[in-house]
């Protein structure tokens, strides 16, 4: 086995992408968390709308209760769904 742990593995993907952004000219430190946590935050932007649910299973986790450490949720989405429920109750289906 190359890696003795799913740890090891990460850490040395760590250095990996490490190394990288220092290259890149980065002065701050980037992580997997770092690159989940973009990936996560774009996901869930209004303009692309993927479900929490799929951002969620994506990441692998197993309680939906992670998903909000790497997600800030778009309140205007709410505001968006309110106006949706008042439309369809006023103007019918």
């Amino acid at each position: 086995m190359l890696f003795r742990s799913m740890g090891s593995l990460i850490i040395r993907i760590n250095r990996f992408i490490d190394r990288a952004a220092k290259s890149a000219g980065l002065t701050f430190k980037v992580t997997t968390y770092t690159a989940r946590r973009c990936w996560s935050t774009f996901a869930s932007t209004k303009e692309l709308s993927i479900p929490l649910e799929v951002i969620d299973k994506a990441l692998g986790h197993g309680t939906k209760k992670l998903i909000f450490r790497y997600v800030k949720y778009d309140e205007s989405r709410i505001d968006d769904a309110n106006q949706a429920v008042a439309q369809f109750i006023t103007e019918g289906s």
